[in-house]
């Protein structure tokens, strides 16, 4: 893995704690994760509710960069 990465380049764990830790906002993510738990394990239809609509937030804001750039 040593032979692939440039230096100076941030390893796979320092990107992903970057882009989950970089804004608050991607803190939500973890929402994402948790409505298809509560999907497949048949939580009550509110909390499912609840942790997907949290989700969207994230998200919107990811599409929202992809379509900047």
């Amino acid at each position: 893995m040593s032979l692939i990465k440039t230096e100076g380049e941030p390893s796979w764990t320092q990107s992903h704690r970057s882009f989950i830790l970089g804004s608050w906002i991607n803190v939500l993510l973890v929402f994402v994760l948790l409505s298809f738990i509560a999907h497949y394990l048949d939580f009550e239809p509110s909390l499912r509710f609840s942790f997907s609509c949290i989700a969207i937030v994230p998200l919107a804001k990811v599409s929202e960069v992809i379509s900047l750039s």
